[in-house]
């Protein structure tokens, strides 16, 4: 996978820090996850990020996610399940 126009910069104050991640696409030919999450711990000052599918059914199990596709036990009797709602929330 090549992703294109990609940097980050960090800044800091006496009471403040300002984080900045910036991400271009992906090259043309790229078809995989495409939503980018990322989680700040704000404790340890980490970030984590994941790529993910986009819609997600992360923090969506057992409801809609918020692109419309669902993540309950229902949805593939649907048709309406998310692509990833079995890696997040099972079978």
């Amino acid at each position: 996978m090549t992703w294109t126009n990609s940097s980050s910069t960090k800044t800091s104050t006496t009471n403040k820090t300002s984080d900045s991640l910036t991400v271009g696409r992906p090259s043309s030919d790229y078809n995989g996850p495409t939503l980018l999450h990322v989680y700040e711990d704000r404790i340890y000052k980490t970030y984590a990020f994941t790529l993910d599918w986009k819609p997600s059914c992360a923090d969506s199990c057992g409801g809609p996610s918020p692109a419309g596709c669902w993540c309950d036990d229902l949805c593939a009797g649907y048709g309406d399940c998310c692509p990833d709602k079995v890696l997040f929330c099972g079978p």
